[in-house]
């Protein structure tokens, strides 16, 4: 196997590797994607340099109105969080449309590079980060503007 270079997407928030491990380490920042994603690269040897997808937005918005979760099995805690947003939406007496990730190609064309799990509401990715239902009924309060919530 011919090793050309390793390649890590970083970011100061939780559930991604930070960067400075891998800085330290001799990697190089090459891209960066919205909102807050760095890809980084230790190259072996020369060769063309791997990039982000570009369209973030248009494939948010491809999901329309309303509450959309995509999610893969890609580790335990994602249950926990599918129950904690099923239970929010309940509260807040919101419909959520829960669509699986179930291969590289939908996750290479998410609306996130973190395209393993994203939620996007009315068409704008919001957060790719798993947290109790009180938090999730906060982010239905403020993006879809539930003051009676």
């Amino acid at each position: 196997m011919r090793r050309i270079h390793i390649v890590i997407v970083t970011s100061s928030k939780p559930w991604v590797n930070d960067k400075k491990y891998f800085i330290k380490n001799g990697f190089k920042k090459i891209d960066k994607a919205p909102p807050y994603f760095e890809l980084l690269v230790k190259q072996f040897k020369e060769a063309p340099l791997p990039t982000f997808n570009s369209g973030w937005e248009d494939r948010a918005l491809a999901y329309g109105d309303g509450i959309t979760v995509l999610y893969s099995d890609q580790c335990p805690i994602i249950d926990y969080a599918i129950q904690n947003i099923s239970d929010a939406a309940k509260e807040c007496d919101k419909e959520i449309k829960f669509h699986r990730i179930d291969n590289y190609i939908e996750a290479q064309n998410a609306p996130s590079p973190y395209g393993t799990f994203n939620i996007i509401i009315n068409g704008k990715f919001i957060t790719h980060r798993i947290f109790d239902k009180q938090r999730y009924i906060e982010i239905f309060k403020n993006v879809l503007l539930c003051h009676d919530i």
